[in-house]
Parts: structure tokens; sequence; C-alpha cells
């Protein structure tokens, strides 16, 4: 009895260890994908996920607005295709007002909360342009991956017809994979 929970104990500490190991070479693949052609064939080969990251950070910083707002609008532009663009508009407006922290009294006009009507009109263009100024495009899109997430439990919450976490998955599946 005494040896077979031995060995019950045994088996559980290797599972554990080699599921930690494939998250660890998981986060460190997408890292090497994310950074492509900005990495030396010894730095694919011997990069810690610290340096990997560090070296995103880097990058993050030396890209200007315009180049985040082209890389947010090839995300953007996927989710578009997938569900429309009335709609995809209103899960930006819903990102970036949570981006935002839903504000209301802002002095600055770009930072209050946006209005969800899906329209893509001057305020939420300046809430948009205000983000790729001030934020990387990873944070963006994550940002904007919430409000579609947020927006798509609250539209289907109270109908039951409706399969809310099949929807979520459905919609968000590829698009979780380019943050």
């Amino acid at each position: 009895m005494q040896n077979q929970n031995v060995f019950e104990n045994a088996a559980k500490i290797l599972y554990e260890d080699s599921i930690k190991q494939q998250k660890i070479n998981k986060l460190r693949n997408k890292l090497i994908k994310e950074l492509g052609n900005n990495l030396s064939p010894a730095q694919i080969l011997y990069s810690s996920i610290s340096e990997l990251l560090t070296l995103r950070r880097k990058i993050e910083k030396e890209k200007t607005p315009s180049c985040t707002q082209k890389e947010v609008v090839e995300f953007f532009q996927k989710h578009c295709n997938n569900i429309g663009f009335s709609q995809a508009i209103k899960d930006l407006q819903r990102g970036l007002s949570i981006l935002n922290k839903n504000r209301k009294n802002s002095p600055i006009e770009a930072k209050n909360i946006l209005i969800e009507d899906g329209i893509y009109g001057t305020k939420t263009k300046a809430a948009f342009k205000n983000a790729c100024n001030n934020y990387s495009s990873r944070i963006i899109k994550k940002y904007i991956l919430k409000g579609i997430i947020n927006n798509i439990i609250f539209d289907t919450k109270n109908n039951y017809n409706i399969n809310s976490e099949d929807l979520l998955y459905k919609t968000t599946k590829d698009l979780k994979e380019e943050l």
C-alpha cells in the first residue's frame, strides 16, 4: 500500500514537470515565431525566455505609432472578416473603453468611454489614434479581444438558444493566436 503511494506521488511529480516544460516550450516557440526576423540563429537556439521577452519589449518600444496602428488594423481586419463591420466596430469601441478604464470625465476627450454604436466616427478614430500613440500593438490587441469577449457574453447571456461558450471559442480561436 505504501509503495503504491510512493509511485503515485512520483508519477504526479513527473507529470507536473512535463506539463510545466510543455508550457515553457510553447511560450518560447511563440516568442521565437513572433520575433521572427529579429533573431539570429544563435539567439533562436540559446536565448532564454527572459531574454526573448526583453528583446520583444525593446522592439515594441522602437515601433512608431503608424507601425503599431498597421499591426492592429491587420488584427482587426481579421475579426471584421469573421463577424461583420458593424459588430467589429462595437467590439473595438468596447475594447478601447476598457483600455481607457471606462473614464467618463477625462480632460483628454480621446480617453473617455465610447458609445457602442458600430460607427467608426471621430471619437472612435481619436481613441484609436490615442491608443496607438501610447500603447504597444500587443496591448491594444489584447484589449480589443477583451471587448469582443465582453460583448459576446453580454449579448448572449439571456438567450438560451445560443451557446455562449461555443461562440466565444469560435470567435476568439484565431485571434488569440495573433496576440
